[in-house]
């Protein structure tokens, strides 16, 4: 029976009821979508994932009646990896009778007692979970359940003997032993009762029967607490009164214990260390910092997948436990990024955890700031940390992805405080170095450690498949370690594939590819999720929830969004904000887009953008670019430029050489043909490969702006010094004396 709003309401269909008691018995905790769907179906259906998800829709309707279309569960939650029940501890009735035996036991008087255990017993109607007994996960649950509720009847009488109500003790206790003459503490309870009322033949009767089961059944005497009671009555000795509570062990086939207190959102996926030796070196180096209070750098490489991240969060996690400053920022996957945009999130951690930062959040986000000015202000920010004598640590994650401004900002901070107790990891993946982060590979003044990343081997995969809440046998694990190389992620999604579909998965179904692997894991997702995927995807890694919805028509958008969240594809990292949980799937789910759907989901994030006042101007320029057509060539190339502009004040060369090339290509599809705006693309097109150290590329440019000028009948003198807007320089074109 369900209670919504004060009154009884269906729970639906009889596996959705079943799924609403499975969630019941998981407690406050998550139960894993693989669990539920083994627990619901003998034979899972082929989509498995879209029909559990249909049940927990239609049972958040029930439960939820009011919460708005857009809005977020708060009893029925998803977290990876499964679904759990958030309600309060005497919203369930099972928990009720829990609770109220604890505090029978330490009522005031027997009357308090026995009124609080009456009021646990008077919720209960019928066997417990009678229609799942027949479910393995709800066997050995409703068992307990079954002796509990005899523990509170037998709690409940012996309150009644304390009373003196010794006939409505017998009343209760006779249908108990007569079912159950094996249950000593209400046989006891049963002939106390009788022989107080003057009933002396029937309390030995009582005591007889019981002694003859057990020795016929179970071949056993009965505890010397009976014979002992039955002296006493042959001998008419008055009989002592059960005390509350009994001075004997809950004859319960589970120890009786308080259910948790809900949390806020059940516990996700935990973080899991894989790399015992690479954790043990990383903390080493971070406790060595400290101590010589010497500015350290800690390289984390390894390739896509091999848990440079988890590493980096775990050791940042454990000193963060033992009150030194942890701050992270991660380089973006997708293009668009602003200039320095790893420094922009460390700044705003490092803010939030400085009591004299200014309050307003967004005072100091400015993206036209240098990295000269940039780096400056996070050095006054990082010296009031280290101030009080405690230690620094920075994270900085996909370095491989750095543009000038990050690149700078960090060379500046580790040279700034060299002899103070300031550390920064950073992560990157050795095959996709660019030369913007060379420059702070190259040794220093400052101390520079690798931690290198290999394969893990199978005790390392094994670890990984139990935080998914899979077991794998040695065997399996061995066979996985070898299939993946050791790579986590590829581990990982191998363990999740065998523990819903079997060990042969880890040799047979799976093909050798992770993008295959992640395909199947995909494939599981509801369509109406995997559409949405898709969207999400091109926004990037990162997902803002605010953007999504303004360019998505589903209604119960959040909800076809919580399976991806519940099977690890999506992390919830804030209330606006998921995140694709490793980029491959992103990448995956982007590209099984065609160009056209891609172009026009591009389209609608740049108008969704346009209408925020606080968007970056990169991030509009690249989805306008991306979305340009042969009639919108002309605005999508002027947000390029006007973005290039921020970059260039802000000293983020790369960006802003980038998003002029790609104007370049827009500019030429433009319909009808526009010499005019393709010559005031090129024009500080020049400037910009000339900084990026491409003298050849500004001079074939410079001769195409001088072309386009003669056809325009233009000065060619804009094309010569790489637009008004160049700084002569040793990075810049100088203007020729002869004008060509």
């Amino acid at each position: 029976m369900v209670t919504v709003d004060g009154r009884e309401v269906s729970a639906g269909s009889r596996r959705q009821r079943a799924l609403l008691q499975r969630l019941v018995i998981g407690g406050s905790d998550v139960v894993p979508v693989d669990t539920l769907i083994d627990d619901l179906w003998t034979t899972p259906p082929p989509r498995a994932l879209a029909a559990l998800q249909v049940h927990v829709s239609n049972l958040r309707r029930i439960l939820e009646p009011h919460r708005p279309a857009r809005g977020r569960p708060r009893v029925l939650v998803g977290a990876s990896p499964g679904y759990g029940l958030i309600v309060p501890e005497d919203a369930v009735d099972t928990r009720r009778v829990d609770g109220a035996l604890i505090r029978a036991r330490t009522a005031a008087d027997a009357a308090d007692a026995r009124r609080i255990l009456a009021d646990a017993l008077g919720h209960w109607r019928g066997a417990a979970y009678a229609e799942v007994r027949d479910f393995p996960w709800a066997t050995a649950e409703a068992a307990r359940l079954d002796d509990l509720r005899l523990v509170a009847r037998e709690m409940h009488a012996a309150c009644g003997l304390r009373l003196a109500d010794h006939a409505a003790v017998v009343a209760e206790l006779t249908g108990i032993v007569r079912d159950r003459p094996d249950r000593e503490e209400s046989v006891r309870l049963l002939a106390t009762a009788l022989y107080r009322s003057g009933r002396q033949l029937d309390a030995l009767d009582v005591l007889a029967r019981s002694r003859r089961h057990l020795a016929d059944e179970f071949g056993v005497d009965p505890s010397p607490r009976l014979p002992s009671l039955e002296s006493d009555i042959l001998a008419h000795r008055d009989v002592d009164v059960p005390t509350l509570p009994p001075d004997r062990e809950e004859p319960s086939t589970t120890p009786v214990a308080t259910v948790p207190a809900p949390r806020s959102r059940p516990s996700a996926e935990p973080a899991v260390d894989a790399r015992p030796a690479e954790s043990a070196r990383l903390r080493e180096v971070l406790a060595r910092t400290r101590a010589q209070s010497r500015a350290t750098t800690i390289w984390v490489t390894g390739e896509a997948g091999d848990g440079k991240t988890t590493l980096a969060g775990l050791a940042a996690d454990e000193v963060r436990a033992h009150g030194t400053t942890v701050a992270t920022g991660r380089c973006s996957e997708a293009p668009g990024a602003p200039p320095g945009w790893p420094w922009e999130r460390i700044e705003q951690e490092l803010a939030g955890q400085d009591p004299a930062a200014p309050q307003d959040p967004t005072a100091t986000q400015d993206p036209t700031r240098s990295a000269f000015e940039r780096a400056h202000h996070l050095e006054e920010i990082c010296e009031r940390h280290l101030a009080g004598g405690g230690a620094l640590v920075l994270v900085l994650d996909d370095l491989h992805r750095a543009d000038e401004t990050t690149v700078h900002v960090l060379r500046h901070l580790v040279a700034a405080f060299w002899d103070r107790p300031f550390a920064v990891i950073a992560t990157y993946r050795p095959s996709e170095v660019t030369p913007t982060l060379l420059p702070a590979l190259a040794p220093g003044r400052h101390r520079s450690d690798t931690v290198a990343l290999a394969g893990v081997g199978s005790e390392g995969v094994r670890a990984v498949a139990r935080a998914v809440g899979v077991v794998l046998s040695q065997d399996v694990a061995d066979r996985i370690a070898r299939r993946s190389g050791g790579n986590p992620l590829f581990a990982r999604e191998l363990a999740r594939l065998v523990g819903s579909h079997g060990p042969r998965q880890a040799d047979v179904a799976v093909p050798d590819g992770i993008d295959a692997v992640l395909r199947a894991r995909l494939a599981r997702l509801p369509e109406n999720t995997t559409v949405l995927l898709r969207r999400a995807a091109v926004l990037g890694r990162d997902v803002d929830l605010d953007v999504l919805a303004d360019i998505t028509d589903e209604e119960d958008w959040l909800d076809a969004l919580e399976p991806a969240i519940v099977d690890g594809v999506l992390e919830d990292v804030a209330p606006t904000r998921v995140r694709f949980s490793h980029s491959l799937f992103r990448d995956v789910l982007y590209a099984d887009q065609p160009r056209l759907r891609c172009a026009r989901v591009h389209a609608r994030v740049a108008a969704a953008l346009r209408r925020r006042p606080q968007s970056d101007a990169t991030a509009v320029a690249h989805h306008a670019l991306a979305s340009a057509t042969a009639a919108t060539a002309a605005d999508s190339v002027a947000l390029a430029l006007a973005a290039a502009r921020d970059a260039d004040e802000a000293g983020a060369w790369s960006t802003s050489l980038d998003l002029r090339r790609r104007a370049r290509e827009v500019a030429e599809t433009a319909d009808p043909p526009d010499p005019a705006l393709l010559h005031d693309v090129l024009v500080p097109l020049i400037g910009s490969a000339a900084r990026a150290g491409d003298a050849t590329g500004a001079r074939r440019l410079r001769r195409e702006a001088n072309e386009l000028a003669d056809r325009l009948g233009r000065s060619p003198f804009a094309a010569a010094t790489g637009g008004p807007r160049l700084r002569c320089g040793r990075c810049a074109t100088r203007p020729s004396r002869t004008g060509r």
